[in-house]
């Protein structure tokens, strides 16, 4: 998987939203990567729990295709399109956004992922810490793009 092109691409949809530059986080990826196995293991999209060794709790985002060569770029793409569907005018969480807003979100600092496939499914995992999409800050971390 080509974690610096997923990394680039992710700070080049921050920047629009005057987010700064993740990092790539060992614990991160590692997370990640292991998330990403388990849900392919077991055939199910869904999040988990998510905390560093210290407990400290991690944002996530997850993609699942069945599409042949399926470029892990395209799930940070459909994160970032969720932009749409989000009310800046009434900022808060949405689940049909929340993936949009963890990726743009002002207070992360680093980012991990995880990608597996096998038999023609795919699926991949981001997680961010510190975590986003956190109840009454949103207005101060998901902004307006420029």
């Amino acid at each position: 998987m080509n974690t610096t092109g997923l990394l680039r691409l992710h700070n080049e949809y921050r920047a629009k939203h005057q987010a700064p530059p993740l990092v790539l986080d060992a614990e991160c990826g590692r997370l990640a990567q292991a998330y990403a196995e388990e849900l392919l293991a077991k055939g199910v999209l869904q999040h988990g729990m998510r905390t560093t060794a210290s407990g400290e709790r991690l944002g996530q985002n997850l993609a699942m295709s069945s599409r042949t060569n399926w470029d892990p770029l395209s799930a940070t793409t459909l994160w970032y399109n969720e932009v749409s569907k989000y009310n800046f005018n009434q900022p808060g969480f949405s689940s049909a956004c929340g993936h949009f807003s963890q990726l743009v979100w002002k207070g992360t600092q680093k980012v991990g992922f995880g990608y597996a496939s096998k038999n023609g499914r795919t699926i991949v995992v981001a997680n961010y810490y510190p975590a986003g999409n956190v109840i009454n800050r949103f207005a101060e971390n998901v902004l307006r793009a420029r």
